[in-house]
């Protein structure tokens, strides 16, 4: 099972789809339990965009850890509840990805974009105000900002993260093109 996953990861790097899914399927049949056989056959049902049997790979995988597993396993997880609009469930598994790893930014951020997506705004600023706060150079985090912001109606702050985000990143065109959107509201 082991050698047909690699082989299956490799092809998969390759952009070989059928020849992987052939060998992760092979390794699943040798043994259904193995968890890098269903992480990489969820990483490729993903790829395709079939979120529902990349959960199903997922969960597979993550067998009865489901809430203790592998953050990254959980935070794909957690992706594809998200592209498929289950923002409850995405919500769920973000917060075991950030339990069993709090440093995961991508994780943190993903959790506050489900929030914001909830209109749930306090909890949302507060997540992204922990990714500056620690992370000052993630520059979604200050995007996000500025919509939850400019969704309140409170231009003052949005102006202030979109500023602060330029000075992050003065390519970032999003907070310049929001810049101006602050300026018309201004008129």
């Amino acid at each position: 099972a082991k050698y047909l996953t690699n082989l299956g990861k490799d092809s998969m790097k390759k952009d070989e789809l059928n020849k992987s899914m052939q060998y992760l399927s092979k390794a699943n049949g040798y043994d259904s339990d193995y968890p890098a056989a269903n992480f990489y056959i969820g990483n490729l049902y993903m790829k395709i965009q079939d979120y529902e049997l990349a959960i199903e790979s997922y969960r597979k995988g993550l067998g009865s850890k489901i809430k203790t597993g592998n953050y990254k396993i959980l935070y794909l997880l957690a992706s594809s509840y998200q592209r498929l609009g289950n923002l409850d469930k995405a919500k769920e598994f973000f917060e075991y990805s950030l339990n069993n790893k709090t440093s995961y930014t991508k994780a943190r951020f993903a959790l506050a974009n489900v929030l914001y997506s909830q209109q749930n705004y306090d909890e949302s600023k507060q997540y992204l105000l922990e990714i500056i706060e620690n992370e000052s150079s993630y520059i979604k985090a200050y995007e996000l900002l500025v919509n939850l912001f400019s969704d309140t109606k409170d231009y003052n702050q949005a102006r202030e993260y979109s500023a602060r985000g330029i000075d992050v990143n003065p390519k970032s065109y999003f907070l310049y093109s929001q810049l101006a959107f602050l300026d018309n509201e201004r008129q």
